[in-house]
């Protein structure tokens, strides 16, 4: 049928009454407007107890009126509103201002009743004055009706009706999900900002939970940005942990759509509370995922950054070793190294937290953590490398990750190990080709590394202790989501209970999740987190009386060196204050981003308390930088308080919190700064006079290949014969002197010749003639003032003018070879 029908007025079916009984009917491309009727105003339909069919496509039933289907009204039969139907601004003063449906046959038999609707029709714009403005489908026997709802509601929009839902009402039998009873056999769909999930219509539609969205009749509880919920008519809606992982997509995900619990995260997201990561994408930090770079280059960057840290690592070792070979109280490069490295340990714990940084702060620590990524994933996730071995694998992902945190410690000590082994490889080559006996042998190879070992131990455990201390703790970490037996509709929590924070799938103290808590969490906390501060308190007590005895000093110095007697056990306080620190970082999921900014003020204000109170540390300079130190890492964690409203839900402007973050920025860049400046300037005399040692003991042959004017530059050792009037760095020799010290600082040198004063007189090195003095003979009236008798070689007490290299004169001689390298205190 392709015809208009227009202005008509009259009973039912003003536009158009079709009746009849075995009958398929098409109208296609038909305009009906403008038709006003008692019932159907545009179109009316009935039949007489048989089959019927009518499909309707790319026609416009427009601005029509009747009591009930303005637009069109069926009573019984299958129709079909096909593509291209436009029904709009028709206006029905009681049900159905578009369309209405009613089953009811005239005569004997049955209806075969179906109403299916395209999603490509548009059904706008229409009024009714009771319910129903779009669509109206109605009474009890609608039950046996097959309907397309879904495509129903994407059709009919912006329609108009005072009584339950504008665009779509369906009256059943027994009511369905969103629908109330309102008497009578007759049901309503929730209005917006309403819902009811009572399957049997008898509750009363309730109000939409906090943070979510409720569209009304059966659409269910969307969750706001940055919630979560476990399924869509749950009642229990969740803030999720990083409220950036939880954006809804576009569209919307109907409650039986399987996605519809990834349908609520960000791009990257998955799972519960869209805590775990997808394909493509690696865990950072708890709840933060970052897309990866390609296998190749994560590999690359990771084993750069770890190369980075065996640098520090090595040095932190060899300056430690030196250190605690002196007896002499004075700062050294070490103490400010520690102090600095500790302050970085507990930057980068505030910066795991679950607090969303400015952009300012959040670069900087990007960088921190690159770093540090082999002690946190902030820059580069550990689940980039391991992907593709989840699956196979026995053990879990987040478990390979937590195991190799666990080795990275082990794995840095045998690289030191080998450091050392290649360099007393290297020094007793050139030993052996001066022809000094006993330099390489076993026995001269195992002596020098016992002397390392102990140190080396300790500075890499004091590196990665945090990440220990976090591994241990985090085995425990569980986020409860659903709470059984809260809210109206239990049977829609689809995930009760505790799951796992480092895989948000498994459920805690469940399957695996208990046999690795049981079998590795509990040994690493009784080791690292009760284990560690009480084993060091209790070696320190122990040997408080053996402090200043070489051996012990030299093996356990790293611990109490820098504090003064009475405080030798305050590095346990450190750890402690160090598993404290751990906790709070780890368990931040549970107790929310405000309570965890709180404890760490506390932990923060606390640590200075008691440095102030005790005042620990045996050098006015390092109390005041640890003083510095603790202050900064307060006041980063008090400013970030200010970062929350008052009802710590929600966060202040983002201009402010990059205002304070600049603010923040620039304290902790002033302290950084200082601490850099202190260590380079402790530890220019140390780098100066190891390389004098080297270039004029080994390398000299590779100095006269130098310019000269740049040997005289760097102050070092020539390379040409002793005494040569043509090596510039004759006026730089290094001359006796009567005091203790055992030299002449160099720039004391250097002050003394430009006042022209003589310094021939202090004996140098060389004679007048120009020819090297001998190892002094032994002499029985005993060591000379400022000199220490060493088994057939005198040794000036610094140990700076022996005639043996230092190094190898421990094996030899087994006693230490002290050296200050740094300004008194």
């Amino acid at each position: 049928m392709a015809a208009a029908a227009a202005a008509a007025v009259g009973c039912s079916g003003a536009g158009l009454m079709i009746s009849g009984s075995s009958a398929n009917i098409y109208i296609h491309g038909t305009n009906i407007s403008h038709n006003h009727g008692s019932e159907g105003g545009g179109l009316y339909v009935f039949t007489f107890g048989q089959p019927f069919h009518l499909d309707v496509t790319d026609s416009s039933i427009t601005h029509n009126k009747a009591a009930n289907g303005g637009g069109m009204l069926f009573r019984g039969g299958s129709i079909n509103l096909g593509p291209g139907v436009h029904l709009s601004h028709n206006i029905a003063s009681q049900q159905g201002g578009g369309m209405a449906w009613q089953s009811g046959c005239l005569g004997e038999g049955s209806c075969p009743s179906d109403v299916q609707v395209s999603c490509r029709a548009a059904v706008r714009n229409n009024t009714a004055a009771v319910a129903g403005g779009g669509v109206f489908l109605g009474d009890s026997s609608l039950d046996d009706v097959s309907v397309s709802t879904d495509c129903i509601r994407a059709a009919a929009q912006g329609n108009s009706a005072p009584f339950g839902n504008s665009d779509f009402f369906s009256v059943r039998g027994s009511c369905s999900m969103g629908q109330v009873s309102v008497g009578g056999g007759w049901c309503t769909n929730c209005a917006a900002n309403m819902y009811s999930f009572d399957a049997n219509g008898t509750n009363a539609c309730e109000l939409c939970p906090s943070h979510a969205v409720c569209k009304g009749g059966d659409s269910g509880v969307a969750p706001l940005p940055g919630f979560w919920h476990s399924h869509n008519y749950s009642t229990q809606v969740h803030a999720c942990p990083n409220r950036a992982a939880c954006q809804p997509g576009s569209g919307y995900a109907s409650a039986t759509d399987p996605g519809y619990v990834d349908w609520q995260c960000a791009e990257g997201y998955e799972g519960t509370l869209c805590g775990r990561c997808s394909a493509g994408f690696g865990r950072r930090s708890t709840f933060v995922c970052g897309k990866c770079m390609s296998k190749h280059n994560t590999i690359v960057m990771f084993a750069v950054a770890m190369l980075l840290i065996l640098s520090l690592l090595a040095y932190m070792a060899y300056a430690t070793h030196l250190d605690n070979r002196e007896s002499n109280p004075e700062l050294r490069v070490s103490d400010c190294l520690k102090v600095l490295v500790l302050y970085f340990q507990y930057a980068l714990l505030l910066a795991t937290s679950t607090v969303e940084w400015p952009k300012s702060i959040s670069a900087v620590f990007l960088g921190l953590g690159w770093v540090l990524s082999s002690c946190t994933g902030q820059l580069m996730s550990l689940d980039c490398i391991l992907a593709g071995s989840g699956g196979t694998s026995a053990v879990p992902l987040a478990m390979q990750r937590q195991l190799l945190y666990l080795l990275t410690p082990v794995i840095m000590m045998l690289a030191l190990g080998l450091v050392y082994s290649a360099a007393w490889i290297v020094l007793a080559l050139v030993r052996h080709a001066k022809r000094r006996p006993g330099s390489c042998t076993m026995a001269a190879f195992s002596a020098w590394m016992r002397m390392r070992l102990p140190v080396i131990v300790l500075v890499v455990l004091f590196f990665y202790f945090p990440s220990l201390v976090r591994v241990s703790w985090s085995l425990f970490a569980c986020f409860s989501v659903d709470q059984p037996g809260e809210g109206p509709y239990p049977q829609y929590l689809v995930k009760p209970g505790a799951f796992f924070t480092l895989d948000m799938s498994q459920q805690c103290w469940q399957g695996w999740h208990k046999q690795w808590a049981l079998g590795l969490g509990i040994p690493l906390v009784v080791i690292f987190c009760l284990g560690v501060p009480a084993g060091i308190a209790l070696l320190l007590w122990r040997n408080r009386h053996r402090t200043q005895l070489p051996d012990f000093r030299q093996h356990c110095g790293f611990l109490y060196r820098t504090f003064r007697p009475g405080c030798v056990c305050y590095e346990a306080v450190v750890a402690a204050i160090t598993v404290c620190l751990a906790a709070i970082s780890v368990f931040s999921t549970v107790i929310g981003p405000y309570y965890e900014c709180v404890l760490f003020t506390v932990v923060f204000a606390t640590s200075l308390v008691l440095q102030i109170w005790l005042r620990p540390y045996a050098f006015e300079r390092l109390h005041y930088m640890q003083l510095a130190a603790s202050g900064c890492l307060l006041v980063t964690s008090f400013a970030t308080l200010t970062f929350f409203n008052m009802d710590r839900d929600t966060d202040t402007s983002a201009l402010y919190k990059e205002v304070m973050g600049g603010i923040i920025l620039a304290i902790n860049a002033v302290f950084v700064v200082y601490c850099i400046v202190c260590v380079v300037l402790l530890a220019q005399g140390m780098v100066r006079r190891l390389l004098q040692r080297l270039l004029n003991a080994e390398l000299a042959w590779f100095v006269r290949l130098l310019p000269k004017s740049l040997v005289s530059l760097l102050r070092l050792p020539s390379g040409h014969g002793p005494c040569d009037p043509s090596d510039p760095s004759v006026p730089f020799g290094l001359y006796k002197s009567a005091e203790a010290a055992g030299m002449v600082d160099l720039e004391a040198d250097m002050a003394q010749r430009s006042a022209g004063k003589d310094v021939q007189k202090q004996q140098p090195l060389c004679s007048q003639h120009g020819h090297v003095r001998g190892p002094p003979k032994e002499s029985t009236a005993g060591p000379a003032y400022g000199e220490v008798a060493t088994g057939g070689a005198r040794v000036s007490a610094s140990g700076r003018d022996s005639w043996h290299s230092s190094d190898m004169a421990d094996v030899k001689t087994g006693l230490s070879d002290d050296r200050r390298y740094g300004p008194a205190e």
